[in-house]
C-alpha cells in the first residue's frame, strides 16, 4: 500500500473520530448552556470540529490522488 494512502486512512480515521467526540462534547450540559447565552461553542469543542474537518478531508484527499502525483508511483 503506498504511504499516501496509509497516511489519508490514517486522518480519515482520526478526523471521524474527533468529530464523534466534538459532537458528543456539544451535546454537554455546559456547552449547551454556553451555546443558549452566546450563540456559540466552548473553544475546545469548536477546535476539535474544525480539527476533525480538515483532518477528514486531507484524509480523502490523499486517499483519491494517484500517489504517482506525489512521487511514490512507478
Amino acid at each position: 500500500m503506498a504511504p499516501n494512502r496509509v497516511l489519508g486512512v490514517m486522518l480519515l480515521v482520526a478526523g471521524c473520530i474527533l468529530l464523534a467526540l466534538a459532537y458528543q462534547q456539544s451535546q454537554s450540559i455546559a456547552d449547551q448552556t454556553k451555546h443558549v447565552f452566546t450563540g456559540e461553542f466552548r473553544d475546545r469543542t469548536t477546535i476539535m470540529l474544525i480539527g476533525g474537518a480538515v483532518s477528514a478531508v486531507v484524509g480523502i484527499v490523499a486517499l483519491l490522488v494517484p500517489s504517482r502525483r506525489l512521487g511514490y508511483g512507478h
